[in-house]
């Protein structure tokens, strides 16, 4: 949207307020509860031409005792996740248990959001997805917050690009062993 300018004392009509409002930062889109599920994928056309970028946040509880897990996301279009080996990432971490620690892939066929932890007790995140609709490189980049046995806090910065200029519509989140429980949110910015 184009950036309107005003001056003292103009009176602004309906349809301008209307735009500064449609304008003002974060917009819900959704909100989805998910229950000991293995995956969730955002709805279908969750990412459309109304926004540029789009956030997720999620707040879970993972369902595993013991169990080394990971959780990985995946770009979708059309109700079909994209598996080919497309994803390239980069995720820094750090935790009282490990210290600093990075990891890194050239091409994959999903995106690292949490590393391999064991028994994690709370996940936390914010994902921004960069330009999904655009035909143009999608990246993504956010922050998590992930409890390890009741014991280590893990702070974590995914971030990823896909090597092919693809329109996507939505996503998959993926947890390796047990499942999600909690909610997630989406909303879109310019």
């Amino acid at each position: 949207m184009a950036r309107q300018t005003f001056t003292a004392g103009q009176v602004l009509t309906a349809a301008q307020m209307t735009t500064l409002q449609d304008n003002s930062g974060l917009q819900h889109i959704s909100t989805t509860a998910v229950s000991a599920a293995a995956n969730f994928s955002l709805a279908n056309s969750t990412f459309t031409s109304t926004f540029t970028n789009y956030r997720i946040i999620g707040t879970f509880t993972a369902n595993a005792t013991g169990a080394s897990q990971t959780v990985t996301m995946r770009l979708r279009a059309s109700g079909t996740d994209n598996t080919s080996s497309e994803y390239i990432y980069s995720n820094m971490r750090g935790s009282s248990a490990i210290g600093g620690a990075t990891a890194a892939s050239g091409t994959t066929t999903s995106f690292l959001i949490v590393p391999a932890m064991t028994a994690p007790n709370r996940i936390n995140f914010s994902i921004d997805v960069y330009k999904p609709q655009a035909t143009d490189y999608t990246a993504i980049g956010g922050t998590v917050g992930a409890l390890q046995n009741n014991a280590d806090m893990f702070a974590i910065v995914p971030t990823g690009v896909m090597t092919v200029t693809t329109s996507y519509d939505a996503a998959t989140f993926i947890i390796s062993s047990g499942g999600f429980t909690g909610e997630y949110s989406v909303y879109g910015y310019e």
